[in-house]
């Protein structure tokens, strides 16, 4: 994916992957605009990108019914034609069988898929109309097979997964992109609460810098860190009562660590 004169839109900007993403894009020549909840945490990021870039501040609740379709059409009006689209909001929350939270699992499904798809509605006309345009979605590692007490989250990026497979697919004959991005742990607000040892974790920089690779490169799929996501992908691939075998011994050592 080019960056350099780009008109990006991230969605889940004000913080983690997103922010990072708004400030490495920035440096390399994007025109940005914002988008998240927290419009505190996005005035403060824009006056950061700022110096690089003039970025477009769109708040909005991607939960919200039509947010994301009237801050599309604003964007439009302003800029002409949307480049890209990178949506980056997310939340995440463990999924204890003992305590099923609905109201978690429904936030999760909703922030992270059905959010998605709310973006993909709000910028896919236009693109198409131009024949132009990159959709890019982060999903995660956890989105290649289930994992213990990632019922909600997991399942949540196994449809982000299948979802962008499945455009790229469709829109093959366009000279529209679909980038999918799986990164495995990032150190970020979402993370903090983590109790758990998180292997090979990165940075929110370190994660945007690695995305920026693949952008360059063009990879349909963008994983890291390849120490985890190679493993996982091999791992994924095996039988299911082996897969759950080897996942849930790791599992209960993870506990006792």
């Amino acid at each position: 994916m080019r960056i350099d004169g780009q008109r990006i839109w991230i969605i889940g900007a004000s913080s983690g992957i997103g922010a990072a993403l708004a400030l490495a894009l920035a440096e390399r020549g994007a025109t940005l605009a914002l988008s998240a909840r927290r419009v505190e945490a996005l005035s403060d990021l824009a006056r950061s990108v700022a110096a690089a870039s003039s970025p477009t501040v769109l708040p909005c609740d991607v939960q919200e019914d039509g947010a994301l379709q009237r801050a599309a059409e604003k964007l439009r009006g302003e800029w002409g034609a949307i480049d890209a689209m990178i949506y980056s909001a997310g939340v995440w929350t463990l999924t204890d069988v003992h305590d099923f939270k609905l109201a978690a699992i429904e936030e999760q499904v909703a922030v992270n898929y059905v959010g998605l798809i709310r973006a993909i509605a709000a910028v896919l006309p236009g693109m198409l109309a131009h024949d132009k345009g990159e959709i890019v979605g982060i999903g995660s590692l956890s989105g290649y097979r289930g994992l213990p007490r990632a019922a909600a989250y997991g399942s949540s990026k196994v449809a982000v997964n299948a979802l962008l497979q499945s455009l790229r697919l469709d829109l093959r004959e366009t000279n529209l992109g679909v980038t999918a991005v799986n990164p495995g742990f990032v150190r970020t607000q979402l993370t903090a609460v983590n109790r758990f040892p998180m292997p090979f974790a990165l940075s929110a920089e370190a994660a945007a810098a690695r995305i920026i690779d693949g952008f360059d490169r063009g990879d349909a799929e963008i994983h890291f860190p390849r120490r985890l996501s190679l493993p996982l992908k091999l791992v994924s691939a095996l039988p299911q009562p082996v897969y759950e075998a080897l996942v849930g011994l790791a599992a209960r050592r993870s506990r006792h660590a």
